[in-house]
């Protein structure tokens, strides 16, 4: 899914960004037992992709948003 994800960016930004959405949701599936394309990766690829053509859909905001999760984490702010 990943590949397909990358091959899509430059003939449809909308479908390649759901599909890497699905390779996400496929890598936290299958968790270790993937061979190839685990869950950094796929979150690395998807932080690295197109935004989106016209203003952000629901699954435009939760793909960058578990991208952005999976690769930084949880920063948590000053406690007050």
């Amino acid at each position: 899914m990943l590949t397909a994800a990358k091959r899509l960016e430059p003939l449809d930004v909308g479908l390649a960004r759901e599909t890497y959405l699905d390779a996400l949701q496929a890598a936290m599936f299958v968790g270790r037992l993937a061979s190839g394309g685990g869950l950094l990766e796929v979150a690395q690829a998807a932080r690295g992709a197109p935004p989106p053509l016209r203003s952000p859909r629901p699954a435009d905001l939760l793909l960058d948003g578990l991208a952005r999760l999976i690769t930084e984490g949880i920063r948590l702010g000053p406690r007050y």
